[in-house]
């Protein structure tokens, strides 16, 4: 078919509107607001039981929900729990804040378990009659899914620890950035989001959410508070006029999008992290003299710890003895050597266990929520190999 040239498109003169732009679009229904777009709090509290749309506060990410929270609500001289290891931000602005950080620490002999019977003992001595009202406890700061760890805790000890709690009178922050975010246990069936959001247990729980763990959207730089504790909400609105303000009106109207569609989005980053785990699996019983961990029940994180079989631990020293010593004049620790002399050979990134605290110097935190996995594994297992195959 021989068509005329369409003359009218070839001068292109104009016959429409002004262009609304997208911006302008996203503005008639997201208008920014400092406790968050009514459409995403609600689509937020959607997610609880006990939670409505005005129990929720959203912030530019979770960074600065937990920014605002500890600044916002501690005082200096108060004490607080922290589940430890820990992201930094919960203990670190605890310590800015004047506070005094009492380490609820956990390892992998005990299978990162929380020990609450050392919780029971801290808040009989802190706040129990009798004591010194200059050293309570003010709150217990806990995460599950873990991170590092993959750690989760189960529905028995999430109930004591909320009896304790409420019986001693102190707040709960509940870092819940991977909820939904859950793998089979080896002995049962249970998973992590079988425990339910700390906020919906007690009036003094913060449940932290975002979209950039669970939901696999960290450019949209959206996080939330889901809470009861009007107080605590009242207090965080107040001191974010003095940071972000508001969020983007257009990273929470496409939250609000994810939301609404949260079980498709929940399938495809559940079903890479679950792949990735038997992926894992396979790789650590290649190397059982090497690496041993305790398989993570939640997240996409786990914290196995390395050892330092004789041909390993003599090649990181040769490459330490090459680089400058440590500032203190001591040498590196052999850790750290590993995990920057894997990025540069194989380029596949590890943080060293020392970035927490130096009890868990032999341990490195990997993810497993990418879905270039098995080219990063097969990375990591040409590098033990060339150190560990060659000749004596």
């Amino acid at each position: 078919m021989e068509v005329a040239t369409f003359k009218l498109e070839r001068w292109f003169a104009s016959s429409d509107s002004e262009t609304l732009s997208v911006r302008e679009l996203l503005a008639l229904d997201a208008e920014p607001e400092t406790l968050g777009l009514p459409a995403l709090r609600a689509a937020v509290a959607e997610m609880y039981e006990k939670v409505c749309a005005d129990d929720v506060f959203v912030a530019a990410g979770a960074e600065e929900a937990i920014f605002l929270f500890f600044t916002a609500v501690l005082r200096r001289g108060q004490a607080v729990v922290v589940h430890y290891p820990a992201y930094q931000s919960l203990f670190q602005l605890a310590e800015a804040a004047g506070c005094e950080v009492i380490k609820w620490q956990t390892t992998q002999e005990g299978n990162w378990e929380l020990d609450l019977e050392f919780l029971e003992n801290t808040l009989q001595q802190r706040n129990g009659d009798g004591a010194d009202p200059q050293h309570k406890v003010a709150g217990i700061v806990v995460n599950c899914p873990h991170n590092p760890t993959g750690y989760c805790m189960d529905r028995a000890k999430q109930s004591r620890l909320v009896e304790l709690a409420r019986q001693y009178d102190v707040f709960i922050f509940s870092d819940e950035v991977y909820r939904y975010l859950s793998h089979p246990r080896p002995s049962s069936e249970l998973k992590s989001d079988d425990v339910s959001p700390m906020c919906d247990l007690y009036d003094k729980a913060v449940s932290l959410g975002v979209m950039s763990k669970s939901f696999g959207m960290a450019g949209l730089r959206i996080g939330w508070v889901a809470t009861r504790w009007q107080e605590a909400r009242a207090a965080m609105a107040q001191l974010k006029d003095y940071t972000s303000i508001c969020s983007s009106g257009t990273s929470e109207y496409l939250s609000v999008v994810a939301l609404r569609n949260k079980e498709k989005v929940l399938e495809r980053t559940v079903g890479i992290a679950q792949r990735n785990l038997a992926l894992l699996d396979v790789f650590f019983t290649e190397f059982p003299s090497v690496f041993s961990w305790v398989r993570p029940t939640g997240g996409a994180t786990g914290f196995p710890r390395l050892h330092f079989v004789p041909k390993l631990k003599a090649y990181l020293e040769s490459v330490a003895a090459s680089q400058p010593k440590a500032t203190d004049g001591q040498p590196r620790p052999l850790m750290e050597v590993f995990c920057e002399d894997l990025v540069v050979q194989q380029g596949v990134l590890l943080l060293p266990g020392s970035c927490y605290d130096e009890s868990y110097a032999d341990h490195f935190r990997l993810g497993f929520g990418r879905a270039d996995m098995s080219a990063s594994l097969d990375k990591l297992r040409a590098y033990l190999h060339t150190v560990l195959d060659q000749q004596e």
